[in-house]
């Protein structure tokens, strides 16, 4: 029962807010953060909250590159993915989890990532609190069958924009 919260890790993507969120959340589920960090102080930054809210129990980190089988697994199997990105383009993290039938946790300042996730039928948009967050959190930890749902809608909502590598070639060479 968690969720997963994957790619670089730097103050841009705010890895850390999800850290903070999990001190709100009252439900059993847990945070999986992994990917390499940009710098050593980002990851510091992530071991540091963990240590100082004692989240070990909750929050996993996985401060560093991982391979595609790996990420992957570590998709199917969660409850969900986070993107809280502040600003950003879209990025693998939301295409990943919606290919892999999983709702997305978001913000509402996220960029390009609220191209993709619709609130309540794809994922939750948030605000960018970790009061927020937690909130979100809990929902989807809580009502496995309605993330399920989500899931299930952003997958289909993926097919149907047909964003994959042969369509993208077709329209390349078109």
């Amino acid at each position: 029962n968690y969720v997963f919260c994957g790619g670089r890790i730097n103050l841009a993507k705010r890895q850390h807010l999800m850290i903070e969120a999990m001190r709100h959340v009252t439900s059993d589920v847990r945070l999986l953060i992994a990917g390499p960090a940009d710098s050593a102080q980002d990851a510091q930054r992530l071991t540091d909250l963990v240590d100082r809210y004692r989240l070990h129990d909750r929050v996993q980190l996985e401060i560093a590159f991982h391979d595609r089988e790996r990420l992957a697994d570590w998709i199917n199997r969660s409850l969900a993915c986070a993107c809280v990105p502040f600003d950003e383009d879209y990025g693998y993290v939301t295409l990943e989890a919606f290919y892999a039938g999983k709702p997305v946790l978001t913000t509402q300042d996220a960029g390009g990532v609220l191209d993709f996730v619709t609130d309540g039928e794809t994922g939750r948009i948030c605000q960018p609190t970790a009061q927020s967050l937690a909130e979100g959190l809990d929902e989807l930890a809580t009502n496995h069958d309605q993330a399920r749902h989500w899931g299930a809608a952003a997958r289909e909502s993926i097919h149907e924009r047909k964003i994959n590598w042969p369509e993208t070639v077709k329209r390349l060479v078109a």
